[in-house]
């Protein structure tokens, strides 16, 4: 069965060549079709990619390019990353508007409702000593936030040494996928979307600087490896129908040696940040103001007054992304000389701390 939505208020363009970019967009997003170019410029271990090729990619338009241009956290290594998308690239930069909507005609390639497919086959030589392999994506989409949970789910997965992905209906079925959703018991390989909940889920604010609608935070996707030969499988492709266009940054692909055991997933890669606000005073009691900002799920915030503490959450809702915090310490009954103030905030990418030196 083939879904449909109608395409009412989106601009749809179905081009042989290249893609009319926006304003100064054509300078910084460079299409290409070779993948070669695309593994050199997401790797950042030159002697880990030994080759790269595409199983498939759209037959018309740009669905691949590279950048140097800073976008959402990106380049993460050296000063240019990899792109895919099921539209045209020179299009991605910007502000929303009309939506990014493009029919780049790529039939069924695994399955009922997988259009506009790109799969990049990325061939590696993992070194002795290795045991984790991993890299870095953010997923946005234009379909944030009108179609989550309904047949039209854009998605992104990676696999190791073997491409057996296919859709039926509303469903993508990946059994070795290792780019898993977090916080989603009984994932089963289900692939990054819009749908992502808790640590991966998407917000407005996780794309801006680009066209789309949504994205989810920035991801570190690993997966365990063994030292030798082997290739990783990038997809990337519209469900349901060709329109509502999606992509995918990617950057800072390494092998890496971890004594923990390494991880099957996505998983935030950006600490959250604290950032001091003016101090005001009232009535002898002074409120220390912070601001707290992470673009994936918090878990814990503390506040500590010379090591004794003064506030601690660690139920934080899903969502809140940013908050300000308001500490009162009544400077009267402290003791003379030099106080610490200790912020201590934490996401699933780590720990940030901020040190507010109160003097009386």
């Amino acid at each position: 069965m083939r879904f449909r939505r109608t395409a009412s208020a989106v601009s749809i363009a179905a081009v042989a060549g290249l893609a009319v970019a926006a304003s100064g967009a054509s300078a910084a997003i460079v299409p290409t079709r070779t993948a070669s170019e695309l593994a050199a410029a997401m790797s950042s271990q030159q002697s880990l990619v030994t080759g790269a090729s595409f199983v498939t990619i759209p037959p018309i338009g740009t669905p691949a390019a590279v950048s140097n241009t800073p976008r959402v956290g990106f380049p993460r290594n050296a000063s240019s990353y990899a792109i895919l998308s099921t539209g045209n690239t020179p299009n991605l930069f910007g502000s929303p508007g009309l939506n990014l909507s493009t029919d780049l005609t790529g039939p069924n390639v695994n399955g009922d409702t997988d259009f506009d497919v790109s799969v990049l086959k990325v061939d590696l030589a993992v070194p002795a000593g290795r045991n984790c392999l991993s890299l870095d994506t953010r997923f946005m989409s234009e379909e944030f936030p009108e179609f989550p949970g309904v047949t039209f789910n854009d998605a992104f997965l990676m696999e190791l040494d073997i491409n057996d992905w296919t859709t039926i209906g509303s469903r993508v079925i990946a059994p070795h996928n290792f780019a898993i959703r977090s916080n989603t018991p009984g994932s089963n390989g289900e692939p990054l979307n819009i749908r992502t909940t808790g640590d991966t889920s998407a917000s407005r604010a996780n794309a801006n600087g680009t066209r789309f609608d949504g994205g989810t935070p920035l991801l570190r996707v690993t997966t365990p490896i063994k030292p030798g030969a082997h290739s990783i499988y990038l997809s990337l492709f519209d469900q349901g129908d060709h329109i509502y266009d999606s992509a995918v940054f990617l950057d800072r692909l390494r092998a890496f040696t971890t004594k923990n055991p390494c991880p099957i997933g996505a998983f935030p890669a950006v600490k959250p940040t604290v950032r001091a606000l003016r101090t005001t005073t009232r009535a002898g009691v002074r409120q220390y103001r912070a601001h707290i900002a992470s673009e994936s799920g918090l878990r814990s915030i503390s506040v500590r007054l010379d090591g004794r503490s003064v506030y601690s959450r660690s139920s934080i809702p899903i969502g809140s992304r940013h908050i300000h915090l308001r500490i009162p310490v009544d400077a009267g009954a402290l003791s003379r000389g030099v106080h610490r103030l200790v912020f201590k905030v934490a996401n699933r990418a780590g720990t940030t701390t901020l040190v507010r030196t109160i003097r009386r």
